[in-house]
């Protein structure tokens, strides 16, 4: 503690990302809440409260703090005698207040950041890139995103209710799904639609496959799944729901005042009608475009 003002500024924990740990410690001050400090001269730099969607951050060690204002002063109740507040600021007498972000729209997903869950056959590991609800599990997603690599041969997991899409990016995979003909599935050919209830074997030719899938509850959901490339600045039409985009190749997505710069299997969610355009960082940029919406 100062014991005096502090200044902070917060970030939702989703778009929040330490790219180097350092010289970075944190002292749990309670139950209730940690600090973190910089280890080598005692700066204070976060505040991360137990629940909370976001983490506090010292404005002082912004490089840039433009367009932060005053939002509110709290704990005034504890506020030394030697200085005022000014009129019309608003205060909260015991910390207590509600923290608001701009909605941005869209969210970064990195690639470097998923955690590669094996199969229990052994055959591969997938990657999961987004779901919903948030936090769900293999038996409560309403739709999933992910991305997985196939070692060797085997059956697909079965998901009665679910819609099935997938589109191979590296690869070939020999696909058998229920009693039809196997096909030849590569980053040539279209994805492949299929449902969740029947029986699927996969079998990649050659070395593994890397694939990209969606599954979404067909009672409740609908949803596109294509590949795009932008030879050019290509503007995505804009539509109610969710949309992600999964990065081939390096691009930049600029919706309304922002913009993200992705790597390759980077995504992005883009939610609500957002105006967005992609830009191709070499001479093309391949994509998927993911689009879900409830059924009415």
């Amino acid at each position: 503690m100062t014991g005096h003002v502090m200044a902070a500024t917060a970030a939702r924990r989703a778009d929040f990302r330490l790219v180097a740990q350092g010289e970075l410690q944190w002292y749990a001050a309670s139950n209730e809440a940690r600090r973190g400090f910089c280890g080598r001269c005692g700066s204070t730099l976060f505040w991360e409260g137990v629940g909370r969607d976001y983490i506090s951050i010292a404005a002082g060690s912004l490089d840039d703090s433009r367009g932060l204002t005053v939002a509110c002063h709290i704990f005034v109740a504890d506020k030394g005698d030697y200085y005022e507040i000014e009129p019309g600021t608003p205060q909260s007498r015991d910390g207590t207040f509600s923290v608001t972000f701009p909605d941005s729209g869209m969210r970064i997903l990195r690639a470097t950041e998923r955690q590669a869950l094996p199969w229990k056959n052994g055959g591969g590991v997938t990657r999961e890139v987004l779901a919903h609800p948030p936090g769900s599990d293999l038996g409560h997603f309403d739709w999933r995103v992910s991305i997985a690599e196939i070692h060797s041969a085997g059956p697909f997991s079965r998901f009665p209710g679910i819609e099935r899409r997938m589109a191979v990016l590296a690869g070939c995979l020999r696909l058998s799904i229920d009693e039809g003909a196997a096909l030849s599935v590569s980053p040539d050919t279209p994805p492949v639609e299929f449902s969740g209830d029947v029986p699927a074997f996969a079998d990649p030719v050659g070395g593994p496959v890397t694939d990209l899938n969606l599954m979404i509850r067909r009672a409740r959901f609908d949803c596109s799944f294509e590949r795009r490339l932008a030879s050019a600045p290509l503007r995505l039409t804009p539509r109610s729901g969710t949309r992600v985009l999964v990065a081939l190749s390096e691009l930049s997505v600029r919706c309304a005042a922002q913009e993200a710069d992705l790597a390759k299997l980077d995504a992005l969610l883009i939610e609500g009608e957002s105006r967005c355009e992609v830009i191709a960082q070499a001479a093309a940029a391949p994509f998927y475009l993911i689009e879900i919406f409830a059924r009415p």
